[in-house]
């Protein structure tokens, strides 16, 4: 479990990085972590490489 969550806060940190997270809205900050844990588990992210790319992909549904 532990990898699992390393792997969370990774692809957490890569996302926020991506997409300039100073620079959005407040509302959107609030959720922002929930949101990435919901679509990393959704999309069983746990046993996929993450990278910038990953984090990329999936930024939308994050921030959406």
């Amino acid at each position: 479990m532990q990898q699992v969550m390393t792997k969370l806060d990774r692809f957490t940190a890569l996302a926020k990085k991506a997409v300039n997270f100073d620079k959005l809205p407040a509302n959107v900050k609030a959720q922002f972590d929930n949101r990435a844990a919901n679509v990393f588990c959704f999309n069983d992210l746990k046993d996929q490489e993450i990278n910038e790319a990953t984090a990329k992909y999936y930024l939308a549904a994050i921030i959406d």
